[in-house]
């Protein structure tokens, strides 16, 4: 009895210091985003906005929501039962990440924690966490052959630097190599993160953080494996979720040229410029 109040008041500290560190980090961007409106002058956002047009305004913000709404339902499918998530649960959420990943440096390190830590009402924070990483697994792999893509094209399409095809052709192979790995983690489910956190408990360190957060990484790794065996009908879904995001990508940003200038650019022009 004892050590299981003990472990739910840890894992309440825990959460507790992720909601303070959220609302610190939220502030701090808060602050961020009102020094660079500052800084550039409200007068030239508003002349920005108005020479490009309202309605076009509207479209890209339109796009960008679907492509929120895109993200949001692949994360949905990646929640491991018996918890699930709604569409106004994963919105909101979504939103939120991409808020922080956006205004905060290197606010990509925990939009996924700010994710999880906006649907804690709803399901557990590791349960959450671990859903996170299931749809970043996904939106990973789709990240790559979307670049890859983008890479192939440019190399063997267009004529440029020497030096500039050996990088694109390094860091296409870099990629490539990057993504058999993390298939081969997932089909090998390679528990390196629990292994790392029972051989420092092990070693003597970080060993009341470890008592009980040791366990708590497993369970994470094997919520995120487990997903793979238990629901293989929901990989394609996701895969082409994923891949929607990034079409509705490729869309925005031909619709902003479009706006731009005066000729209708092409789709592989917006194809190059997201990817």
């Amino acid at each position: 009895m004892y050590p299981a109040i003990e472990t739910q008041q840890n894992s309440k500290k825990h959460i507790n210091r992720l909601i303070v560190a959220s609302v610190l980090l939220t502030i701090g961007g808060v602050c961020l985003f009102a020094y660079f409106v500052y800084a550039v002058g409200m007068d030239n956002i508003y002349d920005g906005v108005a020479g490009f047009g309202y309605a076009g305004f509207a479209v890209i913000l339109s796009i960008f929501f679907v492509r929120i709404c895109v993200r949001a339902f692949a994360w949905k499918l990646s929640v491991h039962e018996p918890y699930s998530l709604r569409m106004r649960d994963t919105i909101p959420a979504v939103m939120v990440g991409e808020a922080m990943s956006s205004t905060i440096p290197l606010g990509i390190l925990i939009s996924g924690t700010s994710k999880a830590i906006a649907v804690k009402n709803r399901i557990p924070l590791v349960a959450g966490l671990s859903s996170v990483a299931t749809e970043n697994l996904f939106y990973s792999l789709v990240t790559s052959i979307f670049l890859i893509a983008g890479g192939i094209t440019l190399v063997r399409g267009f004529t440029i630097d020497e030096s500039l095809i050996v990088t694109i052709n390094f860091l296409m192979v870099a990629v490539g190599v990057l993504v058999v790995l993390g298939i081969s983690m997932v089909i090998r489910q390679w528990h390196f993160a629990s292994a790392t956190c029972n051989w420092l408990y092990k070693k003597g360190f970080l060993r009341s953080m470890l008592e009980n957060g040791r366990q708590q990484v497993r369970r994470f790794e094997d919520l995120i494996y487990g997903f793979y065996r238990h629901y293989p009908k929901r990989f394609l879904p996701i895969c082409l979720l994923e891949a929607g995001y990034f079409i509705l990508g490729v869309a925005e940003v031909w619709y902003i040229l479009s706006r731009l200038t005066e000729t209708y650019p092409s789709l592989l022009n917006a194809f190059l410029l997201e990817s």
